[in-house]
């Protein structure tokens, strides 16, 4: 189950469950957890909302719950189709039924999305398709628009790594591998977690930008390179969660604002 999130004045949980009226599912494991989406009025009390969850008896799951442009709440996630490859999916409230909006994949290539956000007017869904994290807009009727990956620079050096599409490559062992997931709003730019696997740096990485386009990288200084970060915006603070198999970190970075408008400009 996901942290709760206020869109509006309601609150949302996504995650993945199995519900009291599926009949199939038992302790051998005869249906897999499907997507579900939780609402409440007070953030207290929570009622399971119907919707397009998922197919015939195969696994799905809600990951993330935002706020569409227009203020409406949208959530996006995974499902499994009937020959089990993983499909990216987005769902929207109609008339208090989740309706579901799958990512049409290439032959033979799954696909997942793994966060939401409204940057500049447009909602941005991150996710991944076979071997790839990439980028998509959506909007209803234009549908999902695969983005040009963001372009990327070292935080302090202005040193440009790979891009996220040559650096998800598998077979591109030398080059630079980034991962930036989870885009949020912070003052008049926006932050971001991820992580760089390099020659000189391995581990999870803040990503800052002031336009969700250009992005730079600052280094977290974790115990373990393996560590997995979360990023939220508490007014505005970052506070950065990193947790790996032995321990959690956290730190708080105060007024975002002023530590991105004091970065160099990038080359």
């Amino acid at each position: 189950m996901a942290p709760a999130d206020k869109v509006g004045s309601r609150w949302f949980v996504g995650g993945w469950g199995r519900s009291a009226t599926d009949g199939g599912a038992d302790d051998q494991g005869a249906a897999d957890d499907q997507a579900m989406i939780w609402s409440s009025d007070d953030g207290v009390s929570f009622t399971s909302a119907p919707g397009d969850f998922a197919v015939g008896d195969g696994h799905s799951a809600v990951i993330d719950i935002c706020a569409g442009p227009d203020g409406t709440p949208l959530a996006v996630g995974q499902i499994e189709d009937a020959q089990g490859t993983g499909v990216a999916a987005l769902w929207t409230e109609q008339d208090g039924r989740w309706v579901r909006t799958d990512l049409p994949n290439p032959p033979a290539a799954g696909s997942s999305f793994s966060a939401c956000a409204v940057e500049d007017g447009v909602l941005v869904i991150d996710g991944d398709l076979g071997y790839r994290s990439e980028r998509w807009s959506w909007s209803a009727p234009a549908g999902f628009q695969l983005l040009a990956p963001p372009r990327v620079d070292r935080a302090g050096d202005g040193s440009a790594p790979s891009t996220t599409e040559s650096a998800t490559d598998p077979g591109a062992a030398d080059q630079q591998r980034s991962e930036l997931r989870s885009v949020q709003s912070a003052g008049s730019g926006y932050v971001a977690s991820g992580r760089i696997d390099s020659a000189t740096y391995t581990g999870p990485v803040l990503w800052v930008s002031p336009d969700a386009q250009r992005w730079r990288w600052v280094p977290l200084p974790v115990n373990r390179p393996d560590s997995w970060s979360l990023v939220s915006v508490v007014d505005q603070d970052v506070v950065i969660l990193c947790s790996s198999a032995t321990d959690s970190q956290a730190w708080r970075v105060p007024d975002i604002a002023t530590v991105m408008a004091g970065m160099p400009a990038s080359g």
